[in-house]
């Protein structure tokens, strides 16, 4: 699931960058990433900035979205 943060205007060195996905913190302060082998289910992410000089703090929007996995026996697949 290719994942993006724009920020406008842009992030100063004072600010840090955390992700959280279903509450979790993510290992990962990149503003775009990849998350990888999610297993199928239904996942909310946001991101929050945070001013380390005065402590301060803005969370994006929640996204909610699924990961659905395709099944082998979906017609979709060719019989081998």
């Amino acid at each position: 699931v290719p994942v993006r943060l724009s920020t406008a205007p842009a992030l100063l060195p004072s600010h840090t960058l955390s992700w959280y996905l279903n509450g979790e913190l993510l290992d990962n302060s990149a503003t775009q990433f990849v998350l990888e082998d999610l297993p199928r289910g239904t996942y909310t992410l946001f991101a929050t900035v945070t001013n380390l000089g005065t402590q301060e703090s803005t969370n994006s929007d929640t996204v909610t979205f699924y990961v659905r996995q395709p099944s082998v026996l979906s017609p979709q697949y060719p019989k081998k």
